[in-house]
């Protein structure tokens, strides 16, 4: 008889409460900080990666522009030589 007037009791608590006014002060705030660090931190991995993704394709450009001088050297060399042997 006490346990089920108990669980009425409490099922009836519990639905009147505003957890907002409950709740510490600044729990609230502490979690809209936590939130914002959390968009700060996803911020800077992104910036990061972003970062990372530049570098690595200035690197794979540098080696492409590297590999397309050494073809157009090697090429004005051969015409060079044929140059120099026909004359």
């Amino acid at each position: 008889m006490s346990s089920s007037n108990f669980g009425s009791n409490f099922s009836n608590n519990v639905l009147g409460i505003n957890w907002k006014q409950v709740a510490l002060p600044n729990l609230l705030e502490q979690m809209d900080d936590s939130i914002e660090v959390q968009i700060v931190k996803e911020a800077q991995r992104k910036a990061e990666e972003e970062k990372c993704k530049a570098k690595k394709e200035a690197k794979q450009k540098a080696e492409e522009d590297k590999r397309k001088a050494k073809e157009e050297y090697r090429a004005q060399a051969k015409v060079k030589r044929q140059q120099k042997a026909n004359t």
